[in-house]
């Protein structure tokens, strides 16, 4: 790509240093009969902190000194010179679009005061932002009202680009700059990195960030598109990442964060997230949808967004600014009561969902967090109870009974009876009518009930409070399911505050190597994960990991436990060869610690497998996953949701290879077994299935010859 005029105009003369950059200039020289003349001066700049790293290139600040007047401060991003053609046009696009867009130009977008180069390198500088990105002013959902001055501030930025043909391609809260926060918003389009002049009606290379990357990116298409759709692309991805941003803003949450929901999403066009956005007025829902459309042909463009009904509502909004996350409110004074009248309607069937585990592409189909040799059954560590009517325990002990035998549903009905019993035996706020709640909360979590799960937890949580203070082990065992309750519902950002205060608190009552703080820790970096803190898990994995190998050694189970845990922080965050290393560690560990078809073992092989997917090591990834499918059909059944969930990235590591014939038997096994199983309509169900028809349609001449290597034992 050959560096336009205006591209080389903005080219600065500069020496580069270890510790900064020196510019050539001139200044004028006022001496006495020297009018008119100009005097040559070196400028220097010197490094200073990095701001952030990403794909393209790392950001530092950079000062001048000495500075006359005000302290003139830039950013700099570096980005190393490649031989790889493909990479060197990323660079060049992003210099056009800096070039032509970053102008002090009715301030849309960070502006450019230019760029330099060494050898090795080159350096874009930027203005400074002092204020940082989006995402760090995203802790709580925002007011409506300033949702909308955000989102209109952008469109008009993005109606720029698409107007001049260019597509931005990585639209996210990180790539948005504050020039003044809330409650009156300014904000600016940074980060060029991966945006493109498109000149015909489509693009095709996918770039950008997975949870914002419209479905179309990701090769999936509403039914009946034409073949001429596929795998192309227009600038209408922006929108998408626009509304999924906007859906942020307002819920702190995404619409669709994992592959199953999105592709659901996408296959039966019932939007599915307006549960999270309650307190948001009708016309926001309306325009998110318009936003989100998966066909996008049907998108809006920026210009009819801008145009929209809600954008040009009146800036008052009697919304405040208070967090909106669902808490469950008491009613009266007996919190507990409220729990006994909801729970009447919960129906008895066994339910299954999916549990999202991380916010990759990867990651919807990444084995489901087990237990790690920390977590045991909370009903299981009840406190023995003593000094009641033998009709009082028989209930609440022939529940736990049920819990151990898992017939969870029957264990419901057992506990529910059990805290009725007590409840007006004992009143609702005695610690035995309490230990029923919270055992109640259990069996709801077993069978993936998480609104009902957490409404018990957090009414046995604030009952226990006030009977056995906030400290006590039974107050933190509740504060921990409350935890595990938000998490299931992806409520990530609330889950981190309650188990970040359920480990520290765990910490001073029970020890810090003790099996509950560390079942409240592995919470903690779970949540932490989810919300792409990955630096922060990982640094609390390693210290626990370190923590118990001291104390307890490094073949004990609870170390494997954290082993793999942290394996788990550094693969969520891209570092898949560290992240190899630790879990064939932990595999191996386990295997001669718990034996070779341990659950636990075979979850740190299945987590092994699929990092080798990851980093496209298909071969071996398949034999893994053979391994696992394998163990968990003999353990578990051949129907049972971890041996399908093998058996579907067995299908994907298949197709990817172009083992069509192989990925088709596969995939037909998973969904009918899946539809016996979950119901025809469950979103796994039909994830297998949309596989399934993905290869059935296969052009290639694989689809058409026998899958011997599947005998004997996917038969």
């Amino acid at each position: 790509m050959t560096r336009t005029e205006l591209v080389n105009d903005m080219k600065l003369d500069a020496e580069v240093h270890p510790d900064g950059t020196s510019h050539p200039t001139f200044q004028p020289d006022y001496a006495q009969g020297t009018t008119g003349r100009w005097r040559p001066k070196v400028e220097i700049w010197k490094r200073g902190r990095i701001l952030g790293a990403g794909t393209f290139g790392t950001v530092w600040i950079e000062k001048c000194v000495p500075s006359e007047g005000p302290a003139r401060v830039r950013a700099v991003k570096v980005i190393k010179k490649s031989s790889d053609p493909s990479e060197q046009i990323y660079c060049d696009q992003e210099l056009e679009a800096m070039a032509k867009f970053s102008r002090p130009r009715v301030g849309l977008f960070v502006e450019c005061l230019g760029w330099f180069e060494d050898q090795q390198f080159i350096f874009i500088a930027m203005e400074h932002m002092e204020l940082g990105d989006l995402q760090h002013y995203l802790r709580n959902p925002l007011p409506e009202n300033e949702a909308r001055q955000i989102c209109a501030q952008l469109l008009r930025g993005i109606q720029c680009l698409h107007d001049n043909q260019f597509v931005h391609r990585d639209l996210k809260p990180g790539n948005v700059l504050v020039v003044n926060e809330g409650p009156n918003w300014h904000v600016k389009i940074g980060d060029f990195g991966v945006s493109k002049r498109y000149e015909k009606a489509a693009l095709q290379s996918k770039v950008g960030t997975p949870l914002y990357l419209a479905p179309e990116l990701l090769g999936l298409y509403p039914p009946g598109t034409s073949l001429q759709k596929l795998r192309l692309y227009t600038h209408r991805v922006d929108i998408w990442s626009l509304g999924v941003m906007v859906f942020y803003v307002l819920c702190h949450d995404y619409p669709f964060p994992s592959d199953n929901s999105l592709s659901l999403y996408v296959r039966t066009s019932n939007f599915p997230p307006y549960r999270k956005l309650r307190s948001v007025t009708q016309e926001g829902q309306r325009f998110l949808e318009c936003l989100l459309a998966a066909d996008a042909t049907v998108r809006l463009s920026a210009k009819e967004a801008l145009q929209d009904g809600w954008l040009k509502q009146p800036s008052f909004d009697p919304v405040s600014g208070i967090s909106r996350i669902g808490l469950s409110k008491t009613v009266g004074s007996n919190p507990i009561g409220t729990s006994r009248e909801a729970s009447r309607g919960w129906d008895d069937g066994e339910v299954s969902s999916a549990i999202v585990d991380d916010q990759t592409s990867w990651a919807a189909r990444r084995p489901q967090r087990k237990s790690t040799g920390l977590q045991q059954s909370k009903s299981e560590r009840q406190t023995p109870i003593s000094g009641l009517s033998d009709d009082l325990n028989r209930a609440h002990n022939r529940g736990l009974s049920l819990l151990s035998q898992k017939k969870h549903a029957k264990a419901q009905k057992m506990l529910q009876k059990a805290f009725e019993l007590r409840e007006h035996a004992l009143g609702a706020h005695h610690e035995d009518t309490l230990a029923s709640l919270h055992s109640l909360g259990d069996a709801l979590s077993y069978r993936d009930k998480d609104v009902e799960t957490e409404f018990v937890y957090r009414n046995a949580w604030e009952g226990r409070k006030r009977a056995l203070g906030e400290a006590h082990e039974d107050t933190l065992a509740s504060l921990d399911g409350l935890g595990d309750a938000l998490t299931c519902q992806n409520k990530y950002a609330e889950a981190e505050s309650v188990y970040r205060n359920a480990w520290e608190g765990r910490k001073r009552a029970l020890g810090e190597a003790h099996e509950d703080t560390l079942a409240s820790l592995d919470g903690l970096g779970d949540a932490l994960t989810c919300q792409n803190k990955y630096a922060e898990a990982e640094e609390l994995y390693r210290q626990a990991w370190k923590a118990c190998k001291e104390a307890f050694g490094a073949k004990d189970e609870t170390t494997l436990g954290l082993l793999h845990d942290l394996a788990r922080a550094l693969d969520s965050h891209g570092k898949y060869t560290q992240a190899e290393i630790l879990f064939r560690q932990a595999w191996e560990g386990r295997n001669k610690t718990l034996g070779v078809n341990d659950s636990s073992t075979l979850e740190s092989l299945d987590h092994l497998s699929i990092n080798l997917a990851s980093q496209q090591r298909w071969s071996k990834a398949e034999t893994l996953q053979c391994q696992v499918y394998k163990g968990y059909r003999e353990m578990f059944g051949a129907s049972s949701p971890e041996t399908l969930r093998s058996l579907h990235a067995l299908g994907i590591i298949f197709n990817t290879q172009r083992k069509y014939a192989e990925a088709e038997v596969v995939f037909r096994k998973a969904w009918k077994r899946r539809s016996e199983t979950l119901g025809a309509n469950h979103e796994d169900t039909l994830e297998s299935l949309g596989y399934l028809r993905d290869v059935s349609r296969s052009s290639s001449p694989l689809s058409t010859r026998k899958p011997n290597r599947l005998s004997p034992f996917f038969t």
